[in-house]
């Protein structure tokens, strides 16, 4: 089925190359008398059609480099344009070639433009024809990007939403409140500051695309703060970002602290042998890095959160998330993004 999608469009073009000949060269030989049908005609046409599409395929990615992920319509008018003119002038000039060469015939430059004049309508045609197909075809996926983007928003918010009232989360945090309240008052009272943050800043973003780096690093080190008022000293996070790097960028709300909750989730620690877990900044990437220490009861994975986390990227920069993991080493690199002002 695959090879049909492929072949077909081939075969039809070369079809409708052949039957636009023979009323062209009816009405150039004037009468069926004269009339004289070159059979090799329509695969110089067609050769001349497949070149031509393919230049434009070039001339399109050379535009699209430009300007990349645009279905603004002044773009496909340069293309056609640019790539009309240029595959008539090729045109021209292989004609010359072959009639002149190959065939050793000379004739004058009128009788090439006539010819031109003949056939360039039904060349700028396919090519036109060509470039609304691309059109159509970018602006169907940038539909498709969109729903994609409102699937992953929602996504999002859901996710939040239940990181909101998450049992598990919400109760292990009460049980370690209810054992500070006990034994040490004062800090109770710093556990509930830093878990009342933290729910306001999930709160206060949920409907944020990006948000600057040096507030999710405060998010992210009051969850650090419950993590290891749960488990002491079983991971130990290491954060290797100065202030101005947290100040010039922006990431995505709650990126940083689900690479940590991941890397939590996933490894093993002890007191005798606490888990590091590094956060640093590697140019535009914020890196979140650990040793692989799998917990028995859990298959160590990526996960949906870190699929969602991706998609979400994919939708506001070109630059990937990227997951790199070795023998005992898992790393995540996540984009830092600029805003920039227009």
């Amino acid at each position: 089925m695959a090879v049909k999608f492929k072949v077909m469009p081939i075969l039809g073009l070369f079809i409708f190359c052949a039957l636009f000949l023979l009323p062209l060269k009816l009405l150039v030989a004037g009468s069926f008398k004269r009339f004289v049908y070159h059979w090799d005609a329509p695969f110089y046409v067609f050769a001349f059609c497949l070149i031509s599409l393919a230049i434009t395929k070039l001339i399109k990615r050379g535009i699209d480099r430009r300007a990349y992920r645009s279905t603004d319509v002044a773009r496909y008018i340069m293309l056609s344009v640019v790539s009309t003119i240029l595959c008539a002038a090729l045109m021209i000039a292989l004609l010359i070639a072959i009639e002149t060469l190959i065939f050793g015939k000379h004739k004058s430059f009128f009788h090439y433009f006539a010819e031109m004049t003949l056939i360039g309508p039904f060349l700028a045609l396919i090519i036109n024809g060509y470039i609304s197909y691309l059109y159509l075809n970018d602006l169907s996926k940038m539909r498709e990007n969109l729903l994609l983007a409102q699937r992953a928003q929602a996504e999002t918010q859901l996710k939040l939403l239940q990181q909101k009232v998450d049992p598990h989360f919400f109760f292990n945090n009460l049980n370690v409140l209810s054992s500070l309240i006990e034994r040490n008052p004062e800090a109770a009272s710093e556990f509930v500051t830093h878990f009342t943050r933290l729910y306001r800043y999930i709160l206060q973003h949920r409907d944020a695309e990006i948000v600057p780096l040096d507030e999710e690093l405060a998010f992210a080190k009051d969850y650090i703060y419950l993590v290891e008022k749960r488990f002491g000293q079983a991971y130990r996070f290491g954060v290797s970002l100065a202030g101005e790097q947290a100040r010039d960028h922006m990431i995505i709300p709650t990126a940083l602290q689900g690479l940590i909750e991941n890397a939590v989730k996933h490894n093993e620690g002890s007191a005798r042998a606490p888990l590091p877990i590094t956060i640093a900044v590697d140019g535009d990437y914020l890196t979140v890095s650990n040793y692989l220490r799998p917990k028995p009861s859990v298959s160590y994975s990526a996960g949906t959160g870190l699929e969602n986390l991706q998609a979400r990227y994919r939708l506001l920069t070109d630059k990937p998330v990227e997951v790199s993991r070795e023998a005992e080493f898992f790393a995540v690199k996540v984009p830092l993004l600029k805003v920039v002002n227009t």
